[in-house]
């Protein structure tokens, strides 16, 4: 699974583009890659752009735990982050709202939302004119 990964601090966000096939590990090491980052803090939002993902090989259970472990270092931060998942096809939709059912309740530092058009996301966070 292909992915392309950019910070921009100065925008107050971290862009996702996932393809392919999408696979836990691959989500896993690029999260890694991610909080290695220097220019990475936990206050900025995200966008994960879903539209180009063929195909899924997440369980659950896999899901239940990577949205466990985002609440954990969220919570350790003590800010609140926004994410969105922008889904293309109905197969990343349902991966997609999945997590947001997982993520979302009053208590977690994780505000999950899941669109399909590149536009809204970028709108709701603010940078509607960046090219991403």
């Amino acid at each position: 699974m292909p992915v392309e990964s950019r910070i921009y601090c100065e925008h107050g966000l971290v862009f996702h583009r996932f393809s392919g096939i999408v696979r836990m590990s691959d989500i896993q090491a690029e999260m890694m890659r991610t909080l290695a980052n220097p220019e990475y803090h936990a206050g900025l939002n995200e966008i994960v752009d879903l539209r180009d993902a063929t195909e899924t090989e997440i369980d659950f259970p896999q899901l239940l735990g990577h949205t466990r472990q985002l609440q954990t270092l969220q919570e350790g931060s003590g800010v609140r982050k926004t994410l969105f998942l922008v889904a293309g096809n109905e197969l990343a939709f349902g991966m997609a709202r999945m997590f947001q059912n997982i993520a979302d309740d009053d208590t977690s530092p994780l505000k999950v939302h899941v669109v399909t058009e590149m536009e809204e996301a970028k709108g709701r966070l603010g940078v509607a004119n960046l090219p991403l």
